[in-house]
């Protein structure tokens, strides 16, 4: 979070790009319930190694907390953000986890909110996530912007 404020210190500095990436792996609850949190801990594992090969180095990516993380993008117009975004749903909705013989598919969800009026990185991580529960509400496996 101090390298996030750091950006949005920059970037209001700058008038440049910044967007927030707001991602829930979908039905998360579900697979530690029926596989166990050691399935859990694997899938998450498995998810933010596919993440972090499709990052830039400038880009900051963390776990906010469970099953929900954020990527905080600089110098990065809206639709490049929308476009990367959904390079991540597919990129996660391809990949597999194996557990006993069997291939676990999971699916994420990602509310993207671009830097406007917001007066501090909570505010602009705010309008990420009501577009992420945007996307949850429009069926999941998909991308949501606010500007």
């Amino acid at each position: 979070m101090k390298l996030a404020e750091q950006y949005y210190n920059v970037t209001s500095r700058n008038e440049t790009n910044l967007q927030i990436l707001s991602l829930d792996l979908d039905y998360f609850k579900n697979i530690n319930d029926t596989y166990g949190h050691e399935t859990g801990d694997k899938v998450l594992v498995e998810f933010t190694k596919t993440v972090s090969g499709l990052l830039r180095k400038s880009d900051l990516f963390g776990r906010i907390g469970g099953e929900e993380f954020a990527i905080v993008l600089q110098n990065t117009p809206l639709d490049g953000a929308t476009l990367f975004a959904n390079r991540i749903c597919k990129s996660v909705e391809e990949m597999e986890v194996s557990i006993n013989n069997k291939r676990l598919h999971v699916t994420v969800s990602i509310g993207v909110a671009t830097l406007s009026n917001e007066k501090s990185v909570a505010e602009l991580l705010k309008k990420s996530d009501e577009a992420l529960y945007k996307a949850k509400e429009r069926g999941r496996n998909q991308v949501h912007v606010i500007k």
